[in-house]
């Protein structure tokens, strides 16, 4: 027997078979003996009898049989060869899963059923890639046009290994470009936004088809040889298909405030806006533990007089000066494996993000952060809430976990129509201008309370839900100036500290204005007012400074004369009482000066006349005086009259002001001599202790001590005589401090109660002297008056002018 599966013949073997056996059995041996190793092929066939003699041989039968393979190679399907109805999310379990069936399809080949005789495979096999939104496919593919030995279980080959990281390998720079590019329109978002499913979805195809080589061979014998085909069947195809959702590939996202130097000059936010505003619920942008409150406060930088108030100043930060966007990539291996890539991809290219901005009354407006470039947030609104919105391409993630942001613009107060705040804080004691009732000087008064006189700053456009920073009162510098005359050397006050500015506190100041002999003493209150803004970034910006002047004009109310119902000078001219020669009035003002030693004169004041406190005068027509003694002046009293008839002494509703006044108390201490006192509150040297009090009629004193100050530690009543009080050892030595002496009226109006107690001590008969020179003064007055002489009209009197003030 030959075998031509080639272009040549082969011995393949010789077998005998008996005659009986080949005869009954012929084709069934000629069939067998093909050997089953180098089947199929053609195969030529000799057969010769042969007698039992070896000359007896008969002649040769030839014939060929030809042996094709028909059977292909099959394996088992059964149910995993299928495409799945629905796509499963993109996680490690579904991966694994698919992957399995992948293997099964591995295994599909490489068990496939076939004969012995079969000739090596040529399977088709093929795997085609779908990537995310809409990226073109990539196939790969062996469809058995060429020899592929190695197929079976060989690693190198690339489409069996192609099959196993279909769905699982890295992105390709398609996929990452599709997904890292931002929604450029409106239409682009409104896409977006509008998906209600998964939008991106990777797909692989998997296909095989089970083939074998094999060769037609005929009979006769082809001279030329036999080619070899490829062929087969069975077959397995189907699609695998998992969605990408954005948290299969974001863990999280978050929001957080950047570092900021709050140092900076030009930095609107403020650290403290507790403290700033004034608003113990405001938080700081951070906690102690550098944990937002999402809270922020700005300083807008405008007030609320400006004319952009319709667009709340035009305020605006850049979102990247304060907001970190941060995500980070899901920990899964399905996740990091798509992340895959040489040099590493950022997942925050695949993040976009936009701002809901909130306020009230206002329509919801939506921002986009731009990946390039700043993002501008217009502020313009005291109270605007942010809320933080973050996507893929793949659709929203789930920011349900981002607290908003509350984002509050502060501007600020405005210092609006300061002279009227000024000019309140400024008053004359008595009303209408008028002098200290029996003195010749008029009483002007300074108060400021923080709490009570804090109205320096108003809205311009209110806006009941503003919340503005303030401005605070540093102090102010004040001197005085007479009508057309200099300004004085000396400030009356000076509580502004520039090289340590701090708010200011309480202030209470008088001072005693000495009238001039015109009708109207005019007199200007020139001061320097500071105000510094409480915004953080004002502290490098110099405090503003406003200048303000308040006028006076004080006349004489107590008109023809002043002091005409003193019981100790009964309206005389001071030439005629005072025991000094050189009181003003009669030499000039400036003796209270001497070498230029303020104070270092002889001045004595007049009766009535200030003595303590600050003390404005003018010395000539150009000239304003402003000076507080360092201590009391003493009185000018009457000649020869032994004692004094006028100390001085605080009087009601003062400060630091003190006038000459009637002796009407005197102290006996157990040391020294006795102390004078007139009406009025006197606080006594800590030391000066006392053992008696005496009081002239008519008046009263309250003893009060530091320890008791609104409880008196003892009173007296001197009614109806003058009244001596020795005090008990257990009070004689205490801290009594303040002496408050005060004048009874009684008796609705009697002429006779306008008169000292002191003098009341003289004889009736110079008591009704007294009483008619009052009532001859009256007369005097109302004829005057009658003739339509101005009654403060005494610019021709020298000896009244000795007695004005």
């Amino acid at each position: 027997m030959n075998d031509k599966s080639a272009s040549k013949l082969a011995a393949v073997d010789t077998k005998l078979y008996t005659y009986i056996n080949f005869e009954m059995n012929g084709p069934a041996l000629l069939y067998h003996a093909i050997p089953t190793e180098r089947c199929p092929g053609a195969y030529n066939f000799a057969v010769n009898a042969h007698e039992y003699t070896p000359a007896a041989k008969s002649s040769t039968c030839a014939t060929c049989v030809a042996v094709t393979d028909s059977l292909r190679p099959f394996g088992d399907k059964k149910d995993w060869c299928t495409t799945a109805a629905d796509a499963s999310d993109f996680t490690d379990a579904n991966i694994a899963a698919y992957q399995a069936t992948v293997a099964k399809l591995t295994t599909y080949r490489t068990s496939a059923v076939n004969n012995k005789c079969s000739d090596t495979r040529c399977d088709a096999v093929s795997v085609t890639s779908r990537g995310i939104l809409s990226s073109e496919p990539t196939s790969l593919s062996n469809q058995g046009d060429k020899p592929d030995d190695e197929i079976l279980g060989k690693g190198e080959n690339a489409v069996v290994a192609a099959w196993v990281t279909c769905l699982s390998k890295p992105f390709s720079t398609e996929e990452w470009g599709k997904l890292s590019t931002p929604p450029a329109t409106d239409a682009d978002w409104a896409t977006l936004l509008a998906l209600t499913g998964p939008n991106c979805h990777r797909s692989c195809d998997f296909g095989v088809t089970l083939k074998e080589w094999y060769t037609v061979y005929t009979c006769p014998l082809s001279a030329g040889g036999y080619t070899k085909q490829c062929d087969g069947a069975d077959a397995c195809e189907f699609t695998q298909t998992l969605n990408i959702h954005s948290d299969t590939l974001i863990e999280s996202v978050g929001v957080t405030l950047h570092a900021v130097d709050y140092e900076s000059p030009t930095q609107p936010l403020i650290a403290d806006p507790a403290t700033v505003l004034d608003v113990p619920a405001y938080k700081s942008p951070t906690t102690a533990d550098n944990t937002p409150s999402y809270e922020l406060h700005f300083d807008a930088e405008c007030t609320f007089g400006d004319a952009a108030f319709d667009t709340f100043c035009g305020f605006a930060i850049a979102l990247g000066d304060y907001f970190s966007l941060i995500s980070s990539v899901a920990t899964t291996a399905a996740a990091t494996g798509l992340m895959a890539s040489t040099p590493p991809r950022t997942i925050d290219d695949i993040v976009f993000w936009r701002v809901k901005v909130e306020a009230p009354g206002a329509d919801v407006k939506w921002i986009v952060v731009a990946r390039e470039g700043e993002t501008t947030l217009r502020l313009n609104h005291f109270k605007t809430t942010l809320t933080f919105e973050a996507y893929t391409a793949c659709g929203k993630l789930d920011t349900a976990a981002l607290a908003p942001w509350t984002v509050y613009a502060h501007r600020h107060k405005q210092l609006h129509k300061v002279d009227a705040w000024f000019s309140s804080l400024l008053t004359t004691r008595d009303h209408g201008g008028c002098n200290v009732k029996d003195s010749d000087f008029a009483l002007v008064k300074l108060k400021y309370d923080p709490v009570q006189n804090a109205n320096y700053e108003t809205y311009v456009v209110p806006d009941a839900s503003d919340v503005p920073i303030k401005n605070t009162f540093l102090g102010l510098t004040c001197w005085w100036q007479y009508k057309d005359a200099g300004e004085a050397e000396y400030n009356w006050i000076f509580t502004y500290r520039k090289d340590h500015p701090v708010p200011q506190d309480k202030l209470d100041k008088d001072a005693a204005i000495k009238l001039k002999n015109v009708a109207r003493t005019r007199v200007d209150a020139v001061c320097n007012v500071y105000f510094h803004s409480n915004a953080p970034r004002a502290r490098w910006v110099d405090p503003e400074r406003i200048d303000l002047t308040k006028t006076f004009e004080l006349k004489n109310c107590d008109a023809p004369r002043f002091n005409v119902a003193s019981p100790a000078d009964q309206g005389r001219f001071v030439k005629d009482t005072c025991d000094k020669v050189g009181f003003p009035g009669l030499t000039p003002w400036d003796d209270w000066e001497e070498e230029g030693v303020p104070w270092g004169g002889e001045w004595q004041p007049a009766p009535f006349q200030a003595c303590g406190g600050w003390i404005v005068f003018s010395t000539d027509p150009d000239t304003t005086v402003t000076l507080k003694p360092h201590n009391e002046l003493s009185c000018c009293n009457q000649k020869g009259e032994g004692g004094a008839q006028f100390v001085c002494t605080a009087f009601d509703d003062t400060v630091d002001a003190k006038r000459c006044s009637d002796v009407v108390a005197t102290t006996k201490d157990s040391t020294t001599d006795k102390a004078s006192f007139g009406v009025g509150t006197t606080y006594l040297p800590n030391a000066q202790t006392f053992t008696s009090v005496t009081v002239a009629r008519g008046y009263t004193l309250d003893a009060f001590t530091a320890t008791s100050p609104s409880s008196p530690v003892f009173s007296m009543d001197a009614t109806a005589s003058e009244v001596t009080k020795a005090l008990p050892l257990d009070v004689q030595s205490k801290d009594i401090v303040r002496l408050v002496i005060r004048k009874v009226i009684r008796g609705g109006g009697s002429l006779a109660m306008l008169i000292s107690s002191s003098y009341m001590e003289e004889t009736n008969g110079v008591v009704v002297l007294a009483v008619v020179t009052m009532l001859v003064i009256v007369v005097a007055v109302v004829m005057k008056k009658r003739h339509g002489k101005p009654v403060e009209d005494h610019t021709n009197d020298d000896d009244y002018i000795a007695l004005l003030h």
